[in-house]
């Protein structure tokens, strides 16, 4: 294998690792909202003659303040009796760079919410619980922008350290990192133990977690899988 096919096998790694992480941060960014925020409290504010239109437009009114306060685009997409709500966050403000869409479908009689495209997501939701729909849409505007674990943080971390991990690899030191890796685990765990390679890292279960090791990092420091078994 020449350098050039290698770096295309190393970019289309770092691609699926990057739609993994994340896939796994929106899917703890749901997980923790949802423990809280699964059933609507406030049945009482619910008109009884609701309709679909003032659904669409409760819910339009509010995405569109969102989007100003935290300046990100909202779309819409109108059917007969279905509307899409779609509010797209970036990966980087300054470059502008897609990361996912958080869509909310409303129809006559229900409401679905998934993140497109990049995780599994989706939750149904009847269509007079869209006061529940905007807490979460609240809630998951203040996590991504107003907490610690924002996507300028957490989520850039990760991406920074999946783009430079490519950098110096060549055939043969992926080779030195993947045997030396395998036989460091094996005198540990012995064979039985659970390794897969791939040319940018290597996954082995640790302690009963699937741990990640990086080949430039492991070559540059063989004391982070150490330290760690």
């Amino acid at each position: 294998m020449n350098q050039k096919e290698l770096e295309i096998i190393l970019e289309k790694e770092k691609a699926e690792l990057f739609t993994r992480v994340q896939s796994d941060f929106w899917q703890i960014l749901f997980n923790d909202i949802l423990k809280v925020h699964s059933y609507q409290k406030d049945y009482w504010l619910v008109q009884d003659d609701l309709a679909y239109k003032d659904v669409v437009e409760h819910l339009r009114s509010t995405f569109s303040e969102m989007s100003k306060e935290y300046d990100f685009p909202c779309y819409m997409s109108k059917q007969p009796y279905r509307t899409e709500l779609k509010l797209r966050f970036f990966y980087s403000w300054k470059l502008k760079t897609e990361i996912d869409d958080l869509s909310v479908v409303i129809c006559e009689n229900d409401i679905t919410m998934r993140v497109l495209p990049h995780n599994p997501f989706y939750k149904m939701f009847r269509l007079d619980e869209y006061f529940l729909v905007e807490t979460i849409v609240k809630k998951v505007c203040n996590q991504l922008f107003n907490q610690p674990m924002c996507i300028s943080s957490s989520l850039q971390t990760e991406y920074n350290k999946i783009q430079s991990s490519s950098e110096n690899l060549t055939t043969k030191s992926i080779m030195i990192a993947q045997n030396s890796i395998k036989a460091i685990y094996e005198a540990t765990y012995g064979k039985k133990g659970n390794l897969v390679h791939k040319y940018l890292y290597t996954s082995l279960l640790c302690k009963n977690r699937v741990l990640r090791i990086f080949h430039k990092d492991f070559l540059v420091n063989p004391d982070i899988l150490l330290k760690e078994i």
